[in-house]
């Protein structure tokens, strides 16, 4: 290996300065420049995506903006302080306030689950981070839960800042419609924090090995007799197989406008220079408005036409300006440089494909684009130009085919012994009309013969672009139109 990187002359004695670089260009060899311009290659790739990983860890926003100022000393707003920053994490609760009742799911940043609150009675949705965050905390803040950490996560003041903290929220207090409409978690579009804390682990617990011995959790309110769009979409399509009245034009209409508060809570968050940066189904909540009849589930229009959607999942937010939106690692995620337009893309993406009645695999995350997958798609486009040029060139032979056909039949009337002009290259001959229809006869026969050969190879290449189709249909789904 040291004599593939190393050239053999660089073993030997002391060289001169130029008479050392004459002979290692003369003892160099192409794998010598090979193996150089691969780790160089791998080197430059390695370089980026730790500098895309940096971006991405960059400060969301000065969390400075959630301290009120009293005389010039910054300190933490009562209305955004949580009711004990610091508790004690058990076997199946935290203190004696939440109790553990069941799992929901894991994403990259924590684990949700489902606790119930001792003080209210109602079930919350907890989220655990596994991670202390990048996102420093002023003083103040880090002062308020008795310097346990000095990092939080970006989805924590996100949510603070953006939509809020009621901790005195409680679906039970929610027995009217009028209630339910006028209330934050509704106007807002956002889904609000209950609470938020730093759990202190003797040991991580068995429920959450990744969790370090000082962690983050937040508490958000748990949607009664909701669901994420994601359920909401394979609900629809099941009801859809046993119910045919059900359309996609009345599913439309009942939800259109929930896509219009969606967007009108998506421009909020864009005026006030931060983007979301993960619209899917899975981070869209409907919540059902009371009143009778009271449906099991949210599967018939009359139901999503009582419901009010909700935006979730904070965690990935950064400002318009992020450096984040102009890396390497969020263009090969297939998404716009102007994050924006970005986030109202996938929300319509999400929307459709919930009409579509498919579920967020076809419209939650998007699906990267591989070099093998774009090796595919490029294929099918030459393939696909290839059978347009075979299509014409068969339309052409047929056509000379049925010129020839159309000649030889009036030849067949006119007598043997009268000549008849034949073209031969760029002049005409004169030849006897048996010997024309010989020649004619043998051009049609050589017509024939290209025409199999043509039709041949348009079905090769025909075949060939439908293991395509499969291929890519079969990974992207909607997101590429491969009919022609």
């Amino acid at each position: 290996m040291a004599r593939i990187l190393w050239p053999p002359i660089m073993y030997g004695g002391v060289f001169h300065l130029a008479g050392f670089s004459l002979a290692l260009v003369g003892r160099l060899r192409p794998v010598h420049i090979l193996t150089w311009v691969v780790l160089a290659s791998v080197l430059f790739l390695l370089t980026g995506l730790l500098i895309d990983a940096h971006k991405k860890t960059l400060p969301v926003f000065d969390a400075w903006d959630l301290l009120d100022l009293d005389d010039g000393e910054p300190k933490v707003p009562p209305g955004l302080s949580p009711q004990q920053p610091v508790r004690i994490a058990k076997a199946d609760r935290f203190d004696d306030r939440y109790v553990f009742q069941h799992h929901l799911g894991q994403g990259g940043q924590g684990d949700v689950a489902i606790y119930t609150d001792t003080h209210t009675g109602s079930p919350v949705a907890l989220k655990s981070f596994f991670s202390p965050g990048h996102q420093p905390m002023p003083k103040p803040w880090s002062s308020l839960f008795s310097n346990q950490l000095s990092t939080w996560p970006s989805e924590i003041p996100a949510t603070l800042l953006l939509a809020g903290l009621h901790r005195h929220y409680s679906p039970h207090n929610l027995t009217h419609q009028d209630a339910l409409l006028s209330h934050p978690i509704v106007t807002t579009g956002l889904l609000p924090a209950l609470d938020f804390f730093i759990a202190l682990h003797s040991s991580p617990p068995l429920r959450l090995p990744r969790c370090s011995a000082r962690s983050w959790h937040l508490v958000t309110p748990y949607i009664p007799h909701g669901a994420t769009l994601a359920s909401l979409a394979r609900s629809l399509g099941q009801a859809g197989n046993n119910n045919s009245r059900t359309t996609i034009a009345d599913v439309d209409s009942a939800a259109r406008p929930n896509l219009a508060r969606l967007l009108s809570a998506l421009a909020t968050l864009h005026a006030k220079g931060y983007c979301h940066n993960d619209v899917k189904p899975d981070n869209i909540f409907a919540v059902l408005l009371p009143g009778p009849p009271q449906p099991s589930s949210l599967t018939t229009a009359h139901a999503l036409d009582r419901s009010r959607w909700l935006l979730a999942d904070l965690g990935q937010l950064r400002p318009v300006a992020h450096p984040w939106h102009a890396s390497r690692g969020w263009v090969w995620r297939n998404q716009w440089h102007d994050c924006a337009k970005n986030d109202v893309r996938r929300m319509l993406k999400s929307y459709l494909a919930f009409l579509s009645r498919e579920d967020e695999a076809s419209a939650g995350e998007e699906v990267q684009v591989r070099r093998e997958d774009q090796d595919k798609i490029n294929k099918f486009s030459r393939l696909h130009q290839r059978e347009k040029l075979l299509e014409e060139e068969l339309k052409t032979k047929q056509k000379d085919k049925e010129d020839l056909e159309e000649v030889s039949t009036e030849l067949e009337l006119v007598d043997e012994e009268d000549k008849v002009p034949y073209k031969i290259g760029d002049s005409f001959v004169s030849l006897p009309q048996p010997e024309v229809l010989e020649l004619l006869s043998e051009s049609t026969e050589k017509i024939d013969k290209d025409v199999a050969v043509l039709e041949e190879e348009l079905r090769g290449v025909r075949d060939e672009m439908e293991e395509l189709k499969v291929a890519l249909y079969a990974r992207f789904g909607r997101s590429i139109n491969l009919e022609t």
